[in-house]
């Protein structure tokens, strides 16, 4: 997959970026179905006259699980002028 930036970003002195995704089949236990996952990103950035390339490869997948839970603030009532 490519994606590229589509006009100049001179507030930024950003003239070019493009990003470029390798993906693979994954196989993951308790996964039934395969996953298609990056291998390979490549971000190349022209900036400022010097063109720079970033490249992360991808592998050793682990499955993880997280639970998060979203609790109201009680308002101090003490002091009812203070930022929370």
């Amino acid at each position: 997959m490519r994606t590229d930036l589509l006009a100049p970003r001179d507030d930024i002195g950003l003239a070019k970026q493009t990003t470029e995704i390798e993906f693979g089949e994954v196989h993951l236990p308790r996964v039934s179905s395969p996953l298609w996952l990056p291998r390979e990103v490549v971000v190349t950035t022209e900036s400022k006259g010097r063109i720079l390339r970033n490249r992360h490869h991808y592998s050793n997948y682990k499955l993880f699980a997280a639970e998060s839970t979203i609790k109201p603030i009680e308002p101090d009532l003490k002091n009812p002028n203070e930022p929370h």
